[in-house]
């Protein structure tokens, strides 16, 4: 029987984020630990239009739910930390795993 891995490094990142503020924060809502580049997959689950950010200073994207940018996936990205803003609320996951 195996039992829990609890030793070494954990190469995965997920959290599911409730947004609500029209000006993106001063800390970043996702932080990924892992170095090295990743996969990483944001999925707008509800609300409205979200915005996202690599710097926390300029918009880099935005999804709308229920639409064909509701789903993002980034094959190949080194940004350990991403910002979310959303003047009507949303609801994302963010999901990543090291390559």
């Amino acid at each position: 029987m195996v039992g829990p891995i609890t030793t070494g490094k954990d190469f995965n990142y997920y959290s599911s984020l409730v947004i609500s503020g029209a000006a993106f924060p001063d800390s970043p809502q996702a932080q990924i630990s892992f170095r090295g580049p990743q996969k990483l997959r944001f999925d707008l689950t509800a609300g409205t239009t979200l915005e996202y950010s690599f710097n926390g200073n300029t918009v880099h994207g935005n999804m709308t739910v229920a639409t064909n940018t509701a789903t993002l996936d980034f094959h190949v990205r080194n940004n350990k930390f991403i910002w979310f803003r959303s003047s009507g609320g949303a609801t994302v996951r963010v999901e990543a795993y090291g390559l």
